[in-house]
C-alpha cells in the first residue's frame, strides 16, 4: 500500500503556495472523540508535546493550498490517528467527500513542509528520535516542519536556522505538492539552491542519525531503501520528477 501521492499541479512560489483564511478548521466532534485515545497514547509516550497553533487544510484548488487555523492536539486526534485505524480513516474520508485528499472537512489536516537543502550536490535525511510524537524512528527530510502562523516562508526560515544554522534569504522553490495517504494531509516539497560547503546538521532532540543522499537518479535509490515518512517519500519522489525533467 502506498503511503504518499504527488499532485500534478503545484504552485512553485512558496510565498503563494499556501493561502491563509481567517477561520478555524471545522473539526468533527465525533472524529475528535474517536481519535482521543490515540492522542492520549501519543502524549503518554511523548509527554512534552505542546498543543501549539498550526495551519490546516481547508481545500486544495489548482495546486494551491487554502488553509485555516487549528491546534496540534486536534491534528493528532483527527489526522495522525488515521494512520493506524482503518475504520477511522474511512470515517474521515467520508466526511470530506468527494475528495478527502483535497478537502479538509472534519479534521485538522496539518500542512507539512519538507525542504531538500542542497549542499554540494547532496541533501540530508535524518532518523527521527524514538521519543517524538509523530513517526518515531523513521527517516525524514532535514529540514522539515508543520506550517503554522509563521506561514510557509516563515516556517522554512525558522527550520533552516534551527537545523542548519542558516540565516538570511535562501533561494527556495516548491517542487511538489503531495499527500500523506495514511493521514490524509498535504505535504509541500521544497528545494533550495545549492548552498555549497555548509556544515551538515548535528544530532539533537529531533534527529539522531543522518544519511547524505546525492542529487542523482541512481543515488536516490539509497533513500527508498530507508523507512521513510510519507512526507519524506513525497520529497524524494518530487526530486526524482525534478531530475527527470
Amino acid at each position: 500500500m502506498s503511503i504518499y501521492a504527488l499532485d500534478d499541479q503545484f504552485v512553485p512560489s512558496l510565498a503563494d503556495a499556501v493561502v491563509v483564511h481567517d477561520a478555524d478548521a471545522p473539526v468533527s466532534p465525533e472524529l475528535r472523540r474517536r481519535g482521543t485515545p490515540h492522542l492520549d497514547a501519543v502524549l503518554a509516550r511523548s509527554s512534552g508535546t505542546f498543543d501549539g497553533p498550526i495551519l490546516a487544510l481547508d481545500r486544495v484548488d489548482q495546486g494551491q493550498i487554502h488553509a485555516v487555523r487549528a491546534g496540534y492536539f486536534d491534528m493528532i486526534a483527527t489526522c495522525d490517528s488515521l494512520a493506524s485505524d482503518p475504520e477511522l480513516h474511512a470515517y474521515a474520508s467520508q466526511l470530506a467527500t468527494p475528495d478527502p485528499l483535497r478537502i479538509g472537512t472534519g479534521r485538522a489536516a496539518a500542512i507539512g513542509l519538507s525542504a531538500v537543502v542542497v549542499r554540494g550536490g547532496v541533501f540530508t535525511l535524518g532518523r527521527r528520535s524514538d521519543a517524538l510524537p509523530l513517526d518515531p524512528g523513521r527517516w525524514h527530510v532535514v529540514v522539515s516542519g508543520t506550517v503554522d502562523s509563521r506561514g510557509a516562508v516563515g516556517t522554512l526560515a525558522d527550520e533552516l536556522s534551527g537545523e542548519h544554522g542558516i540565516s538570511g534569504d535562501v533561494n527556495a522553490r516548491v517542487i511538489g505538492l503531495g499527500f500523506d495517504l495514511t493521514r490524509l494531509r498535504p505535504e509541500l516539497a521544497v528545494m533550495t539552491e545549492d548552498l555549497g560547503d555548509i556544515p551538515p546538521p548535528e544530532p539533537g532532540a529531533e534527529f539522531v542519525e543522518f544519511r547524505e543522499i546525492g542529487l542523482e537518479l541512481g543515488a536516490l535509490t539509497a533513500a527508498w531503501e530507508l523507512d521513510l515518512t510519507p512526507a519524506a517519500a513525497v520529497a524524494v519522489a518530487a526530486v526524482e520528477r525534478e531530475l527527470q525533467r
